[in-house]
């Protein structure tokens, strides 16, 4: 789990809740396709809507993103 990628995250989270896509779009207050979407990769969820991830998944932010993570891979590349 060490690069950013918020699709396989979530799957890892949802997997270890035992929820399914669907449920976990439903307590997000999204529709099971734009879950999908970012769960594919294919679309970016808004901030407040990462946060309502993680909360539902009752995991921190950061935990849920690995931004930290991956600003640190990101910027280091650029030096």
């Amino acid at each position: 789990m060490g690069e950013f990628n918020l699709g396989e995250r979530i799957l890892y989270y949802l997997d270890i809740k035992q929820m399914s896509q669907k449920e976990f779009a439903k307590l997000c207050n999204v529709t099971e396709s734009t879950m999908t979407r970012y769960i594919k990769g294919e679309r970016e969820p808004k901030c407040t809507t990462l946060m309502n991830m993680a909360y539902v998944l009752g995991v921190s932010l950061d935990d849920l993103t690995n931004y930290n993570s991956y600003l640190i891979q990101k910027y280091t590349k650029e030096l």
